[in-house]
Order: C-alpha cells, then sequence, then structure tokens
C-alpha cells in the first residue's frame, strides 16, 4: 500500500497545486482533494486534514472532501469530528436516496460509539422520509424499536417492511413477527390468526409458521385456521409424524359436530402410528359415537396389535368389545361368538361375556338353552373354585330366566330360596324372592321372609329396615297392634328414625292415644331439623295439650314454635285464642306486635294498629302508648280516618293539643269534602287560640277554613274577633268586607258594617257603613244616632 502511494504523483500535484490561482477556487479545491486523498493513503493525515480543510475553505459543499475527512477522523476515532463532517456531507447533499443513505449511516454511527438509540431513531426516521420503502433503514428502525421495547413503533414498522419487501419468504417471517406480537400483547387474536394464515400462504412449507396459527388461531376459537395450520402441519411432517396434527384435527371437526371427517382423520392418524394404543381406542370410542362399529370392531382389533400378548385381562376385554359388535351390532354371529370364547379363555371369570353369550340366547328366545346353561354354570361353580357369592349370583340369573322369560314364578321362587341358602349374605337373592312373593301376592310367606331375615341378620341397618316393611305389612292389612308393636322394637334399635316416629305417631292419633301421641310427637320435635316442621309438631304437641287439659304447656309449645318460625299462622292464632280466653293483655299485645311484623296486607296491618292502640287505652290505661301507635300508623298511612278519629279523641282525653293539632292537619288533608275542611280548620283554630295561644295561627287556619266554605258564619265570626283582639285592623277590614259579601243574614250583616264603621277612620266611610247598618235595623235608635254624629263629623 505504501509502495503504491510513492509512486502517485502526489509532489506533481502539490506543485499544481500551488501553481493553481486563488481565482479559480473550485480548480484549486478538487486539486487539493486530490493531494488529500494521496497523503491520507500514505498515512499522513494530517496532511490530509489540512489539504482537505482548505478545499473546504474554497468549495464549502464539496461532498468528496466531506467524505474523505469522515473517513480519516472515523479511522482516528474522532468519532465527533466524523459526524460533524458527516452531517455537512447530509445538508450538501441534493439527492433523497444519497441523503437517506447518509442518515442510515449517521444512525449507526451514533448508536455504535454513543448508544443513543433516540438520536440514531431521529436519524433513521429521516432517511424514511426521503427514502419511505428503504429496506435497511427499516431493518434499522426495527433494532431500536425492539431494543427499546416500542411495541407500537415496531408493529408500524414491520408493516411498512411487508409492504416493501416482495420475497415470499421475507414476507412470511415478517407477517408472523406482527402475528406473534399482535397476540401476546393481547391484541386482536383473530387479525393475528389472519396474517399467520397469509404467511402459511407466502411459505407453505413453514412448519414453525403451522404451529403458531394452530396456537393462536386456537386462542381466538377459529376452527377454520386451526384446521387449515393442523393441515399444513400434517403435510410437512413425514408420514410417521402425521398421527399428532391429524387427532388434533379430528379432535377438533368433533368439536364441532362433523363427525364423519373426524373419524376419517382418527382413523388415519390410528393408521399412521399403530403403535399408539390411545389413538386405537379413541377411534373406538368415536366410532361407538357415531354408530361405524365395523370401524369400531378395527379400533379394537388394532389395540390387540399393539398391546401384544402382555395384559390377558386387557386382551379378555378387547375381544369382549368385539363380540358384543359383531353380535349385537353387526348380526355376525359366528364372528362375535368366537370372540366371546376367546374371551373367556383368557378370563374365565369375565362375567360379562357370559351375560352377553346368554343374552343372544335370549334374543334367539333359546330359553331352556340359557336355563341350562345356568344352571350348568351354578353346578360347577365350586368345582371351578367360585365362592359362594358367585354360585348364589348363578342361581340368580338362572331365577331370573324363569321368572322374567319363561313366567314361572314357583320355579324362580324355589331357585331364589336356593340361592340364599347357597350364600344367605347375597342381596340380590334376598331381593329377588322378596320381589317374587310380592307378584304372587304370598304376604304370609313375604312375612316369613323377612322375619326370617330379620333373625339371621346382623346389620342394624338392615334390621331397621326390615321392622319398618313388616310394620308397613302390618299396617296395609289394618292390624295396628303388630304394627306398633314393630315399630316400638324399630325404635329401641335407632331411637332417631324418623319415618318410623311419623308413622307411629299416625297410628297412635287414629286410636285416640292422645298422651302417647304427645310423647312421640315430642321425641319427634326433638330429631327435627326443618324449622317449618318443627313449628308444625310444636303446634301439634299444643292442641294435644290442650286436649289433655294441659294449659300452662301448651302456652310453652306455642312460643317455641313461634321461636322455630317467628310467623308461624296456625301457633299465632291458636296463641291469640288462648289468650283472649285468659285476658292476658299483656301477653296478648307482645303477639299482636309480632303478628304486626309480619302482616303485610295493609287492611290488616291497619286493624293490628287500631286493636293494639285500642288494648293500650282501654285495658292497660296506656294512652301515651295508644297514641304513640296511632301516630305510627298515621305516619305510614296519613289519611287513615278511623285513625284520625282515634287519635284525636286520645288527644282531647290527654289534652294533647299539639298532637291533636298534628291529627287535625293530617285530617284536613285526608278529607275530600271542602265543608270537612273548612269544620276541621274551624275547630283546629279554635284550639289553636284557646288551648295554645297561637292566634296567628288560628287566623291563618280560619282563613283556610273561609276559602273553603264563605258561608261559615261562626269561622267569619271568631276570625273577626281576633282580629279585633289582636289589632289586626287591616285584616279586620278585609274579613269584614269579605264577610258583607258572603253573609246570608241581615243581622251578621249589620253586626259587621257596625264592626267596619268602628274602626274606620275615614268619616265618610263610616257613614256609608252606618247608613247599610240602619237600613237592616230602621228602629234601632242608637244606630241611627250613630249615624247622625258619623254625618255631623263628615260635614254631611
Amino acid at each position: 500500500m505504501a509502495a503504491a502511494a510513492d509512486d502517485m504523483p502526489l509532489l506533481e500535484m502539490l506543485q499544481v497545486l500551488s501553481r493553481t490561482p486563488v481565482t479559480e477556487p473550485q480548480l484549486r479545491a478538487v486539486v487539493a482533494v486530490t493531494c488529500g486523498r494521496w497523503c491520507a493513503a500514505r498515512g499522513e493525515d494530517n496532511e490530509a486534514l489540512r489539504l482537505l480543510a482548505h478545499a473546504l475553505e474554497l468549495v464549502p459543499d464539496l461532498r468528496p472532501a466531506m467524505r474523505l475527512l469522515y473517513r480519516i477522523y472515523l479511522r482516528r476515532g474522532d468519532v465527533r469530528s466524523a459526524v460533524r463532517y458527516l452531517d455537512q456531507e447530509i445538508r450538501a447533499t441534493r439527492h433523497p436516496r444519497e441523503a437517506a443513505a447518509l442518515y442510515r449511516e449517521r444512525g449507526k454511527l451514533v448508536e455504535t460509539h454513543f448508544g443513543d438509540r433516540n438520536a440514531a431513531l431521529q436519524c433513521y426516521q429521516a432517511a424514511l422520509k426521503a427514502t419511505p420503502r428503504d429496506l435497511a433503514v427499516l431493518r434499522s428502525v426495527e433494532t431500536i424499536s425492539l431494543h427499546q421495547g416500542d411495541i407500537f413503533k415496531l408493529i408500524a414498522n414491520l408493516e411498512q417492511q411487508v409492504e416493501v419487501l416482495h420475497d415470499p419468504p421475507a414476507v412470511a417471517g415478517i407477517l408472523r413477527d406482527l402475528a406473534l406480537l399482535e397476540a401476546r400483547r393481547g391484541g386482536d387474536l383473530p387479525l393475528a390468526s389472519d396474517m399467520l394464515g397469509t404467511a402459511l400462504e407466502e411459505a407453505q412449507d413453514h412448519l414453525l409458521i403451522a404451529e403458531d396459527l394452530h396456537r393462536v388461531a386456537a386462542l381466538a376459537g377459529d376452527v377454520e385456521m386451526q384446521l387449515r395450520a393442523l393441515e399444513a402441519e400434517a403435510d410437512n411432517l413425514h408420514e410417521g409424524h402425521k398421527a399428532g396434527p391429524l387427532a388434533a384435527m379430528s379432535q377438533l371437526l368433533g368439536a364441532n359436530r362433523e363427525r364423519a371427517a373426524s373419524l376419517q382423520l382418527l382413523e388415519a392418524a390410528a393408521r399412521a402410528q399403530p403403535e399408539s394404543v390411545t389413538l386405537w381406542r379413541n377411534l373406538e370410542e368415536l366410532s361407538m359415537r357415531t354408530a361405524n362399529y365395523d370401524t369400531a370392531v378395527a379400533a379394537c382389533l388394532g389395540q390387540l396389535r399393539a398391546l401384544g400378548d402382555e395384559d390377558r385381562l386387557t386382551q379378555a376385554e378387547l375381544f369382549y368389545r368385539v363380540g358384543k359388535l359383531a353380535m349385537i351390532r353387526l348380526d355376525r354371529v359366528n364372528e362375535g361368538l368366537a370372540a366371546m370364547r376367546r374371551a373367556l379363555r383368557l378370563d374365565p371369570l369375565h362375567i360379562p361375556a357370559l351375560e352377553d353369550a346368554g343374552r343372544y340366547l335370549i334374543a334367539n328366545e333359546s330359553w331352556a338353552q340359557l336355563l341350562e346353561l345356568l344352571k350348568t354354570q351354578a353346578t360347577a361353580a365350586e368345582t371351578a373354585g367360585l365362592s359362594a357369592e358367585e354360585r348364589s349370583q348363578s342361581l340368580v340369573r338362572a331365577g331370573q330366566v324363569l321368572e322374567e322369560s319363561l313366567q314361572e314364578l314357583e320355579g324362580a321362587r324355589a331357585v331364589y330360596e336356593d340361592a340364599i341358602a347357597a350364600c344367605p349374605t347375597f342381596r340380590p337373592a334376598s331381593d329377588r324372592l322378596e320381589r317374587v312373593l310380592h307378584q304372587v301376592g304370598r304376604l304370609d310367606a313375604l312375612r316369613e321372609h323377612y322375619h326370617a331375615e330379620l333373625g339371621r341378620t346382623k346389620d342394624t341397618e338392615r334390621k331397621v329396615f326390615l321392622l319398618s316393611i313388616l310394620s308397613q305389612l302390618a299396617v296395609r292389612e289394618k292390624d295396628a297392634g303388630p304394627a306398633t308393636k314393630y315399630l316400638v322394637a324399630l325404635l329401641k334399635e335407632v331411637p332417631e328414625h324418623l319415618t318410623s316416629i311419623q308413622l307411629l305417631a299416625r297410628l297412635l292419633g287414629r286410636a285416640g292415644r292422645s298422651k302417647e301421641l304427645l310423647q312421640v310427637t315430642e321425641q319427634e320435635i326433638k330429631l327435627t331439623l326443618s324449622a317449618a316442621r318443627r313449628a308444625k309438631l310444636l303446634h301439634r304437641a299444643a292442641e294435644l295439650a290442650l286436649e289433655l287439659g294441659e294449659r300452662e304447656r301448651a302456652y310453652e309449645y306455642l312460643r317455641n314454635a313461634l321461636l322455630a318460625i317467628d310467623d308461624h299462622q296456625p301457633s299465632i292464632n291458636l296463641l291469640d285464642r288462648l289468650l283472649r280466653e285468659d285476658e292476658d293483655d299483656d301477653q296478648l299485645l307482645d303477639l299482636l306486635r309480632r303478628r304486626l311484623e309480619h302482616a303485610e296486607d295493609r287492611e290488616r296491618r291497619v286493624a293490628l294498629h287500631l286493636e293494639i292502640s285500642g288494648i293500650l287505652a282501654s285495658k292497660l290505661g296506656d294512652h301515651e302508648g295508644a297514641l304513640a301507635e296511632i301516630d305510627t300508623l298515621l305516619e305510614t298511612w296519613p289519611g287513615h280516618l278511623p285513625a284520625l278519629h282515634r287519635g284525636e279523641r286520645l288527644a282531647v282525653d290527654q289534652r294533647r293539643w299539639m298532637l291533636l293539632c298534628k291529627f287535625l292537619e293530617q285530617h284536613v288533608a285526608a278529607a275530600k269534602s271542602s265543608r270537612t275542611q273548612a269544620l276541621l280548620l274551624y275547630r283546629l283554630a279554635q284550639i289553636r287560640s284557646s288551648e295554645l295561644g297561637e292566634n296567628g295561627a288560628a287566623m291563618a287556619d280560619l282563613r283556610r277554613a273561609l276559602d273553603h266554605w264563605p258561608e261559615l258564619s261562626v269561622a267569619r265570626a271568631l276570625l273577626l274577633d281576633l282580629c279585633v283582639y289582636t289589632r289586626s285592623i287591616d285584616e279586620l277590614r278585609e274579613a269584614a268586607l269579605d264577610g258583607l259579601v258572603c253573609e246570608r243574614s241581615p243581622t251578621e250583616r249589620r253586626t259587621i258594617a257596625l264592626l267596619l264603621a268602628e274602626f274606620t277612620h275615614d268619616p265618610a266611610l263610616s257613614v256609608v257603613y252606618l247608613e247599610a247598618a240602619s237600613v237592616g235595623a230602621p228602629g234601632d235608635a242608637g244606630g241611627q244616632l250613630r249615624l247622625a254624629r258619623a254625618a255631623r263629623a263628615a260635614g254631611q
């Protein structure tokens, strides 16, 4: 490199530079740049920097000089100076693509040497403004967005790259990244699924995209996309590895009720991986659900091939299923019986195989053969090593054939008795014998059977059951004595047997044995958890106690019933009757308050309030309490007239004038007749003026009364008296003038006119009023004299 530099005609160019006049700056600058390039190549950086700086002084926009300065400073490690000259080159660049390349170069430089990703991002964005489709710049922006964790900018950048790229694999990769970002940040899963679907179209052999599409589509619930992804995944796998996607497609189609396609895919999956017992088992289950019994048989055989000769019991079960399908579903009897025999050879105690073989004989109505088969099995049971219970079970099967198929109930009874003798503890034999005895109506034999079982059983629960059944049989025959005896014995074994207690109570009730019935009822009460049932029993106990004359005990039962359910109406009604009979007003009052708490009907609540107030006032002498009860009632129903009347009477008796005024105001609001309202307001005004001294309020009430009934003379008279008393001259004059218009009585009008004349300061008006008064009573000398005096005063 140095030798090559020595060959350069550097000295000649320096001489040319010295001879070039300053008046030709461009030529001089070009020569200086050439000299600077050769100096830089020789390693003489300082001289090169001087020459290049001189060139820029001559031509400030000379880009080759800027480029050489940038490279020299970058080589020397002076990054800031390199960036400064790179910025000058950017400013001097006119072509957008070149400017974009320079911006990208500056961004890389800032990002690499200063670690300032924000500044680098600004450079890249400036480059994108110049060339929006520059893939290299877009990749740089992608890197910074990824480092900064700015998901939205990263997504926008990837979308721009998708628009720029034309290579299908690259587009598929970008779309996959976009889809995963959309899915992982909790975004639009259907959109992510669509993008992965598009990516899969671009790169159909890309297994990762297919797997990602399957996961995202599953999250989005997009069945079509899941199937598409699984199909692509299966296409890209080798033959031996396709079972997984095929099975998943089958499961997906099955969940969406596409069972035929699901079955085909699952069968293909099982055949692709024949050693998988699980796939064959799933295929069998799906075939059974879709009634494809041929496929189910093939699936069972596939399981047998996959299992080998290791598990004999499982093989027996599979052969049993093959035989059952062949015999019952496919009508291939010979094949089915052969499979059943194979199952029994593998597992001689395989009862379902024996039962289904017998069922086939039943279907063909070969009863004698079936019975002989079962008897032979029972006979050979002991030599075959079967237990007593298994021998009894064989006899029970034979008895079932006699009972249900041949209708030989007596023969079945004998076989069942033999089964019980073989194994007394075998419950089905006893149950079958019980059923046959019921069918033939042998109640005596049935009772003997129960007695025999009762004698040999050690199980307390079974003993209780037998005693209960025996008691029910006795009740059925209307034999109360033995039934009672059985129930008493049962309760000795299990004192808390509630059903028997109830049955015993019914028997005692029919017999009229109240005392014993009360004892049984008390026992049932102790065992009863239900509050409603407990209250009902306590009420019944109270009735029984009354029958026995135990009144206090009845009270106790009723109180306990109300503790169980505080609104138990039968108990409340009975307690109410007893309290009224005993005239226990205090307790009756408490009961009425309890009834009031639970009463929902409006009329009933009102009646209870009134009754409570009546008891408080008349029987207990608690007038304050009675008034409080009426006040409570009126707060709920302010317009209830009977309550208002009673409250007014009580308030008058107690001289509770303020409360009386409150009741009267409510009465006024509730009254519908205007005259009634006027009379009530008049009464209210009387009380306010005479008892409370509230003359102003009384006058207001009187004005309201006259508004409702202008002809009410007593109200107007009281209003005029109050106006005179309070010296309310203006109100007096207004009321008097209204009275002159509304009053019908001449005497009243004359009195009002005299009153107006008395309180009128204008002599002329006084003459008018007195003249009107004298017309009504021309013989009144005093009135005439007052008229003359007034006329003289008025100059008339």
